[in-house]
């Protein structure tokens, strides 16, 4: 008969000729249940969710009691994100079968998706109950419990499902994150190497693979997986943004890729931002040049990481009587640092949970005249608000080192030593210079106090590497390789957040000793500090007496970290905006003649250095004084990005007609 015809089709996931089957058999039997049920599936597998939707409520006018219809509409509206009616429906089956494991199992995965992990374990736990040996649900409640800061107990969940099931991507996936997290670098990528051997054509497994090299130092793999990530999936669906994100991150890091490369590319992905919604061009905002302003600061960055140095430092003196504050909190991570953050905002909105028509929508009734973005390409940006037009002005914060390739932001904030003239072609937004500098920092603790030069007492002189691993590569190894030949009885230290580099024969000590013994270092020369609090890495950082930066990719905090604890940092720089943050910011602290644009200058200069400790012994005692006074000047940037939401805003109100709407 047409309906058996219909489900047989549907299990060979026949699309077209189960609806043709589905749809013989409802010219037959009329409306009917089965047929119906038929017509939904394989509308849903030809890719009309509209349609199908539409097929499953007509089932449930007529089987309003059947918790396997509720649980196929929740699942499809699952699918078209449409996650809160999806939990209303995935809630409805189960009062009617408590005990449906695909019930449960879709409400958990739906609250997941909603950022409510706390309210989806429960649900997961009783799947587990059912349904022990369910790889998919033991690694949905290891994610669950990894998000609400049960890492331990995650791990030992996943530790045992991966004894069951070795091969499943999601625990090793999800394994080598709970390693990373605990800065088992090493470990991680050995896991993502496990899973990248049963999947290499995944482009999540890729862009992890990507990453996990990146971290554990191996950057010539990183760029290549990145790549191959790329070029798998150049348009990922909305689950990936994140992954995304990061690989558009790591390209800054690669020494082949140009300024001109980084800004198409940039470019390309923010029409995966824009999606589909059309962009607003038509605000009701007055006007008025000189009326206090709304500012919206949108971020996922309001925790404590190494954004707070820079940004807390002028956003706390905020002009209250002529700007209001709206902070639109992108993630549910929060630390102790999330606190200081609401006390600088007039206004705190937690918006993770909106997708982007929502929060559009919110922005636009808190009427905000100027959105600002502080994430750039990090985890939990929102730039696919920006895409849509949100507010009248859009501007741009570089905490991101780059362009964000969002045609719909207006300016991006910088100065005349990141972005000189001629460069204004990296960026798709109009570049404005504040005149001091566009980063001020401070610490998020009283440094310890400034300590001797340690060459004086060691009788030589020690050079740090002090950036995150990735950062390194074959011409960074050469670079510090010819240093350390050019002056034998120097040292190297090399202190980075690693769970492993503390300790004597461990993969993270061994892959530097392989990039440096072949190069002529003996590896009895090179110390290790592992992972330490802030205080205590401010003090390792003072058993440098010169720090080498990393390129193309400079440093940043690392570098201010530096400077606060009298080290001077010998930076190369480079031709995009992330290689010339830090001879911009050496330029600012007096400190220009450590920068160069050439790898025989960047030797010549960490030489001359050495070849003189009375200098760097007096250099080294000045150096914090000297920085802070270039640098960490918070109010007068704040009043010099405020100036500039002045002229932006007046700029607006000269473009627009006082009737449009």
């Amino acid at each position: 008969m047409p309906g058996d015809a219909a489900w047989e089709a549907l299990a060979s996931r026949d699309w077209p000729r189960a609806l043709q089957a589905a749809l013989a058999a409802i010219a037959g039997e009329g409306l009917t249940a089965s047929p119906l049920r038929v017509l939904a599936i394989s509308l849903w597998g030809m890719g009309n969710l509209t349609a199908a939707l539409a097929a499953l409520e007509s089932l449930l006018d007529q089987n309003p009691q059947d918790p396997l219809y509720w649980s196929d509409l929740a699942t499809l509206r699952f699918r078209d994100r449409q996650f809160e009616a999806a939990r209303a429906a995935f809630s409805r089956a189960l009062d009617l079968d408590p005990g449906s494991l695909a019930a449960l199992h879709g409400l958990a995965e739906t609250l997941l998706r909603l950022q409510r992990p706390s309210a989806a374990i429960p649900h997961l736990e009783a799947c587990l109950r059912q349904d022990p040996d369910n790889a998919a649900c033991a690694a949905a409640l290891g994610q669950a419990l990894l998000a609400t800061d049960q890492a331990a107990a995650s791990e030992q969940l996943v530790d045992s499902a991966l004894v069951r099931h070795p091969r499943t991507l999601s625990l090793l996936l999800l394994k080598a994150s709970l390693a990373s997290r605990a800065t088992r670098h090493q470990e991680a990528l050995a896991h993502v190497v496990r899973a990248a051997a049963e999947a290499p054509d995944s482009f999540e497994v890729q862009a992890n693979l990507a990453l996990a090299s990146w971290s554990a130092g191996d950057s010539a793999a990183a760029f290549a997986a990145q790549r191959v990530a790329l070029a798998l999936n150049p348009n990922p669906c909305e689950e990936d943004r994140n992954l995304h994100a990061s690989l558009l991150w790591l390209m800054l890091h690669d020494p082949s890729v140009s300024a001109q490369s980084i800004r198409l590319t940039y470019e390309n992905s923010s029409r995966f931002w824009a999606g589909t919604q059309p962009v607003r061009f038509r605000f009701p905002n007055p006007p008025v040049p000189d009326r206090p302003l709304r500012v919206g600061y949108l971020s996922g960055e309001f925790v404590m990481n190494p954004a707070f140095c820079f940004l807390a430092c002028w956003l706390q003196f905020q002009d209250r009587a002529n700007f209001t504050s709206y902070y639109y909190m992108t993630r549910d991570l929060y630390s102790e640092h999330t606190g200081i953050y609401r006390q600088f905002a007039d206004h705190w909105r937690n918006v993770r949970s909106l997708d982007d028509h929502q929060l559009a929508a919110l922005i636009a009734r808190d009427e905000i005249d100027i959105l600002v973005e502080l994430s750039g390409h990090f985890t939990d940006h929102r730039l696919s608000v920006f895409a849509r037009r949100a507010a009248p002005v859009q501007v741009a914060f570089p905490h991101f080192p780059a362009t964000t390739g969002v045609a719909q932001i207006d300016y991006l904030l910088t100065d005349h030593w990141t972005t000189p003239p001629q460069t204004e072609a990296e960026y798709t937004e109009t570049v404005y210079r504040l005149p001091s500098g566009y980063i001020a920092f401070q610490l998020a603790e009283a440094p310890p106090p400034i300590t001797p030069l340690p060459a004086l007492a060691n009788g030589y002189v020690t050079f740090g590497l002090f950036q995150r691993p990735g950062k390194y590569h074959a011409q960074t190894w050469d670079a510090i390789a010819a240093i350390l030949r050019r002056l034998p009885d120097s040292r190297l230290l090399c202190h980075y957040e690693s769970a492993e580099l503390d300790t004597p024969g461990s993969p993270s000590r061994d892959r530097v000793a392989a990039e440096l013994v072949p190069r002529g270092i003996d590896a009895a020369r090179l110390l290790f500090r592992g992972r330490r609090p802030l205080i205590e890495h401010l003090g390792v950082i003072a058993e440098a007496d010169i720090a080498l930066d990393s390129f193309p990719y400079n440093g940043q905090t690392t570098t201010c970290d530096c400077l606060w604890m009298g080290v001077p940092v010998v930076n190369l720089r480079g031709s995009t905006h992330a290689g010339r943050v830090g001879q911009a910011l050496l330029q600012r602290a007096g400190l220009g003649h450590l920068s160069t644009s050439t790898l025989e200058g960047y030797g010549d200069i960490a030489i001359a250095l050495a070849a003189d400790l009375a200098a760097l012994a007096a250099l080294r005692a000045g150096l914090r004084q000297q920085a802070q006074a270039a640098l960490g000047d918070g109010a007068q940037l704040t009043r010099e990005i405020e100036s500039a939401y002045r002229r932006f805003w007046m700029e607006w109100c000269a473009r627009r007609p006082p009737d449009a709407l």
